[in-house]
C-alpha cells in the first residue's frame, strides 16, 4: 500500500481433524483474521476452511462450527484424501486465487466458488 498497490488476499486453512491440544479457539481465529485484514491494508480478505478426510465421526460438524464461530468465509469438505479429490482441491485453490485476484479494484472479495 505504501507504493499505491491495492491487494486482495486469500487464506486456505486445510485440516484433517479436530483441534485437540492447542489453546486456540474460534474467537482467537476471528481476532487474528480481523487483525490480518487491518494490518496488511487489504482491499479484501477471503478465508476458506478445508476439511480433508471428513468421512465418519463428528469432524464435519466440528469444522462447520469452527467456520461459523471464527468468521471464516467458506467451508468445503473432502470426505476422502485420495488422488482424485486432492487434485480437485488443487484446481479449486488455483481457481479461487485467480478469482480473488480478478476481484481487485471492486472493493470486495470474490464470490466463493463451488468445490
Amino acid at each position: 500500500s505504501d507504493n499505491d498497490y491495492n491487494v486482495n488476499a486469500i487464506i486456505f486453512i486445510i485440516t484433517y481433524g479436530e483441534d485437540n491440544s492447542s489453546k486456540v479457539d474460534a474467537l482467537s481465529i476471528k481476532k487474528e483474521i480481523e487483525s490480518i485484514a487491518k494490518e496488511e491494508n487489504l482491499e479484501s480478505l477471503l478465508t476458506i476452511l478445508v476439511g480433508v478426510g471428513t468421512y465418519g465421526g463428528n469432524i464435519s460438524s466440528y469444522l462447520k462450527n469452527v467456520k461459523d464461530n471464527s468468521g471464516i468465509d467458506q467451508y468445503i469438505e473432502i470426505e476422502s484424501a485420495d488422488s482424485s479429490s486432492l487434485s480437485k482441491l488443487a484446481a479449486f485453490i488455483s481457481k479461487s486465487i485467480s478469482s480473488q485476484s480478478s476481484s481487485l479494484g471492486t472493493g470486495g472479495a470474490s464470490q466463493p466458488l463451488v468445490f
